[in-house]
């Protein structure tokens, strides 16, 4: 599990030194906000999970995986914004029940001139989960998250095609409905993303 961060932190890292070195630039006429939004393939890092001491499965693959974000270009090619991350996976503890998981970030992304038409980007973003449980055992469970992503934007005046992999780590704690157990979930994975972002 020491990858995800290291990645995380690297990103971060050359981020914050191209802010650092960055001169004042002149901002152009073009469109500097975007609402992004995307569908996808989810999996979850965590398959083999315990849950109020017993051994629970789940689902891998996750369902009903969309995104929505929103970004706004500054100096240097970077951008800031927020998102909002939503998945779903069945788990099975003697009977079957589902994990449904929402995630907020507060993301920066540094965006890459490479061509006029292709602009690739890495990003990173803090935030936080929300997890509604279904099933077997009942409650919500709500926790800390972090992600880092690399990918790329194909612009155009109004619209571009958006494509990203995104890295997701959480855990989020809670409690069932009756409050009296506590429950721990580890919500993480990895999304491949691809979209639409609207320009204006």
């Amino acid at each position: 599990m020491r990858k995800p961060y290291i990645f995380l932190i690297a990103m971060l890292s050359i981020m914050a030194t191209s802010v650092s070195n960055a001169e004042e630039i002149v901002a152009t006429p073009a469109k500097k906000n975007a609402i992004i939004v995307k569908l996808g393939a989810m999996t979850l890092s965590e398959t083999e999970q315990t849950l109020l001491g017993s051994r629970a499965t789940f689902e891998e693959n996750s369902t009903s995986v969309f995104d929505v974000e929103y970004a706004r270009k500054f100096g240097n090619n970077f951008s800031y914004g927020g998102e909002i991350l939503h998945y779903k996976n069945a788990y099975s503890i003697f009977t079957q029940g589902d994990v449904e998981t929402f995630v907020g970030t507060a993301n920066i992304k540094k965006y890459f001139d490479v061509a006029t038409y292709f602009q690739p980007f890495i990003g990173a973003g803090i935030g936080f989960s929300v997890v509604d449980v279904t099933g077997p055992i009942e409650g919500g469970a709500a926790g800390f998250a972090a992600s880092a992503s690399i990918g790329a934007e194909i612009p155009f005046d109004y619209v571009g095609i958006h494509l990203e992999y995104r890295y997701v780590s959480s855990t989020a704690d809670g409690e069932t409905t009756d409050g009296r157990r506590t429950v721990d979930f580890n919500v993480g994975g990895s999304a491949l993303l691809a979209g639409v972002a609207i320009h204006f």
